[in-house]
């Protein structure tokens, strides 16, 4: 288990094609309890409580010690608000895979600039969060064309098919598929 190191991973929110890139940092240390830090809203609990059920609904094993969970912007002053949504469910996946990370669950991740994006469901499904847009198909495709300059691969829900071979859009179903697909440095 990683006791002084904090991990941080890349993430985004996004409302009616407004993206709003974060990271989320996880730090495990003596004590007890988890702790969210960097988004004043209630909702943010949420996603906590979506995320640890999801993670021992799959069978992993949190630590009985202190866990911190900070989210930051990457462009200026967080929102956790774009418009009058709440945008903290698109951090459940990114909320997941750094937890797991810090607590050593998981094998590092590659050396690529990888982003998250997506709800999780208690069963450890990925959903299409709340984007403003009805389709979750459009929506990834408006994230693949917005951050396709910027990285190696962004992960979220399964749009059913292809975007686009140029994309960086990955789609999954479950976390279970996310971290078989990065066991296998095919990026």
């Amino acid at each position: 288990m990683n006791n002084n190191s904090p991990v941080t991973i890349l993430a985004a929110c996004m409302y009616r094609g407004s993206i709003k890139k974060c990271s989320v940092t996880c730090e495990v240390s003596a004590g007890i309890g988890y702790h969210l830090v960097g988004i004043p809203d209630e909702a943010v609990k949420e996603t906590l409580l979506r995320t640890i059920t999801a993670l021992q609904s799959l069978g992993y094993n949190l630590p009985g010690k202190k866990v911190v969970i900070r989210y930051a912007s990457l462009e200026g002053k967080f929102i956790p608000r774009l418009g009058n949504k709440n945008v903290c469910p698109s951090l459940d996946l990114a909320t997941a895979m750094v937890i797991l990370l810090a607590c050593g669950q998981i094998s590092p991740l590659p050396k690529k600039e990888l982003l998250f994006i997506g709800e999780i469901g208690l069963d450890g499904s990925i959903r299409f969060p709340e984007t403003g847009m009805s389709n979750p198909r459009d929506a990834a495709a408006v994230i693949d064309w917005q951050l396709q300059q910027s990285f190696d691969a962004v992960i979220g829900w399964n749009t059913s098919y292809p975007l686009n071979d140029a994309g960086v859009w990955q789609g999954f179903d479950n976390l279970s598929e996310v971290i078989d697909y990065l066991n296998t440095e095919n990026l």
